[in-house]
């Protein structure tokens, strides 16, 4: 694996720990609501978003540990991906829907 996609797979890492912080923040913060139906279910949401960041460590992870066989990856888009996954996951959190 080159160091560019290296470093482009560090970079997207820390941009999922930082998404699964907001994550673990949202959690607890619902801790503090008045009505215990809203803090279930906007835990819930939180706990199905860390699901999610999870399994894509883990394609990053799966990622790393092959070779590319000529294959390529436009990381930048990758990026992008996640970043507007993570957004439209939290937009649906503010309007009460579910991801």
């Amino acid at each position: 694996m080159t160091n560019v996609i290296s470093a482009h797979l560090d970079r997207l890492e820390d941009e999922l720990g930082e998404a699964n912080s907001f994550t673990q923040a949202i959690f607890l913060a619902a801790a503090g609501l008045a009505n215990s139906r809203d803090t279930c279910a906007i835990q819930a949401v939180a706990e199905q978003l860390q699901s999610r960041l999870e399994k894509a460590r883990c394609i990053i992870d799966d990622f790393r540990n092959q070779p590319l066989s000529g294959a390529v990856i436009d990381l930048k888009s990758l990026e992008k991906a996640v970043k507007a996954e993570i957004a439209r996951r939290s937009a649906l959190k503010k309007v009460g829907g579910t991801a």
